[in-house]
């Protein structure tokens, strides 16, 4: 799975990188560290990412702010200081919250969550496919 992490700390985001990429599946295409250079980076390489690790707090703001220059239809993690942000986190495909300061089982374990579901989906697509079939 390709990753993009959005998080304008640069230690934070080497560590969630070196965690992430510390499991096979998964590997860290890009690091963006503002909203600008996101929304930059994912008007020319969305199709490519698979998962985003997103801060909220950024230093051009809030990272929602992303939302209202593309659509976005991958599964984010946000990684984020703040908890009063979780419903609006979840109303923009987020599949898990983790607050900071972050230890890495709550990385692992997010990224277990992301293949659980992945997995489930597939397996849900081939029973479709298999009824289609039959």
């Amino acid at each position: 799975m390709n990753v993009l992490i959005v998080e304008d700390e640069r230690k934070t985001a080497e560590l969630l990188k070196e965690l992430i990429e510390s499991k096979s599946d998964y590997i860290v295409v890009s690091i963006q560290d503002s909203i600008e250079s996101t929304v930059s980076y994912l008007n020319k390489n969305l199709e490519k990412i698979d998962l985003m690790f997103l801060d909220i707090q950024l230093a051009d703001g809030q990272s929602f702010e992303i939302f209202n220059h593309i659509q976005i239809n991958i599964p984010i993690i946000f990684c984020t200081a703040y908890d009063e942000y979780v419903m609006q986190a979840f109303k923009n495909n987020g599949i898990d919250y983790i607050l900071k300061p972050f230890q890495d089982d709550d990385i692992f374990d997010s990224l277990e969550k992301i293949k659980n579901l992945k997995e489930s989906l597939a397996k849900d697509s081939m029973s479709d496919i298999e009824k289609i079939k039959s």
